[in-house]
C-alpha cells in the first residue's frame, strides 16, 4: 500500500485527465467548442463559451439529444468537438464520429479521451451503473477515424502514476491507462 501511494496518482478530486484536457482546450477557448457527454465534470465550468451536448436531462446540457443524431446542429458549426470518457459508452461509435465530422468546420479538431479497457464490462460506481460498450486500441481508433472522415494527428496512452513525467512513457510502453487522441477533419 505504501508503494502504491508513492507511485499511483489517486487524486480523485482533481484528476490529471481533467487538467490535461483543460490545458489542451485552453488553446481553443476563443473558438466554438462542443463537449459531448460532459456528465459531472464539464469543461464548461472552466470555459463558459463551450456548448454541452448530453442525452441526460439531469446534466442540464445546452443541447439535449443523442450523439448519433445531432440533426439540431447545423453542418460545419464547431471548430472543436471534445469528449472525455464518453465514446466507450455509445452503441455505435462510427455513427457518433460521422456526426462529429458533420458538425465540425473544415479542418476542425476532434479531441477525445477514452479508457483502456480490455473487456466490455458493467460495474457499480457509487449509486450508478457504468457500462462500456467498446474498448479501444490505436489500431481500431485509427480505422474508426479513417472511416468517418478524420486523420489521426496525435495518439498517446497515459498511465496515471507519479512522477508525472513518466505518465506518457510508461502508458505507451505498457499500453495502459487512458488514451488521448486528436484528429483533424479531412477536407
Amino acid at each position: 500500500m505504501f508503494l502504491a501511494n508513492i507511485f499511483i496518482n489517486r487524486n480523485y478530486d482533481k484528476p490529471r485527465s481533467r487538467e490535461i484536457n483543460k490545458k489542451f482546450l485552453s488553446h481553443y477557448q476563443h473558438k466554438k467548442i462542443l463537449e459531448l457527454g460532459p456528465q459531472r465534470y464539464p469543461m464548461k465550468s472552466y470555459y463558459p463559451s463551450i456548448k454541452t451536448f448530453d442525452i441526460d436531462p439531469r446534466m442540464k446540457p445546452d443541447i439535449l439529444g443523442d450523439a448519433d443524431n445531432m440533426d439540431m446542429i447545423k453542418n460545419d458549426t464547431y471548430d472543436v468537438v471534445y469528449s472525455c470518457h464518453f465514446l466507450e459508452h455509445v452503441y455505435n461509435p462510427e455513427k457518433v464520429l460521422k456526426e462529429c465530422n458533420r458538425v465540425l468546420k473544415p479542418g476542425g479538431i476532434l479531441y477525445f479521451c477514452v479508457p483502456v479497457v480490455d473487456i466490455n464490462r458493467i460495474w457499480k460506481d457509487g449509486d450508478e451503473w457504468n457500462t462500456h460498450q467498446h474498448h479501444f486500441t490505436k489500431m481500431n481508433i485509427t480505422n474508426l477515424l479513417n472511416s468517418t472522415g478524420f486523420k489521426l494527428v496525435k495518439f498517446e496512452y497515459r498511465l496515471w502514476i507519479k512522477p508525472i513525467i513518466l505518465e506518457v512513457f510508461l502508458g505507451n510502453l505498457l499500453k495502459k491507462g487512458d488514451i488521448f487522441f486528436v484528429a483533424e477533419k479531412k477536407s
